[in-house]
């Protein structure tokens, strides 16, 4: 094969590499970070810290909550069901702590579209913009 030949199947690969991951218009900053969170519009709203938050998940539930260790802002995530599997839908309610208030948002459709192998998952609503990153434990 000549040099041109090669490099053309490489950028062939590569556009369609990039095209099958971003299809569902994911924010390429929510899907970077690898601790749980919540992202709306391209904004973090909520991530986990180590060092000064807590992180709960109970299976049976489905359910998910960060929050600071003062216990003064959270998120809580309750899905429908376990994420697991990229390509999977779910639907959930969402609530989050603001500077002013408590917001709550029910979501039809939040689609995983990566996981890592330490559990971490990553949900998308194309339509709404937003962002769930969860860890699911053992």
């Amino acid at each position: 094969m000549t040099i041109r030949k090669v490099l053309c199947a490489i950028v062939a690969i590569a556009l369609t590499a990039v095209s099958c991951v971003n299809k569902e218009n994911v924010d390429p900053t929510f899907i970077a970070d690898s601790q749980p969170g919540l992202s709306i519009n391209g904004k973090d709203i909520f991530r986990y810290n180590p060092l000064t938050c807590q992180y709960s998940f109970n299976r049976q539930k489905a359910a998910f909550s960060i929050f600071t260790d003062s216990a003064s802002d959270y998120i809580t995530a309750v899905l429908s069901e376990l994420p697991s599997e990229k390509g999977q839908k779910v639907s959930g309610e969402l609530s989050w702590t603001t500077e002013r208030d408590i917001k709550t948002q029910k979501i039809s459709v939040l689609k995983v579209v990566k996981t890592a192998e330490d559990g971490t998952v990553w949900l998308w609503n194309s339509t709404e913009k937003i962002g769930l990153c969860v860890r699911i434990a053992d």
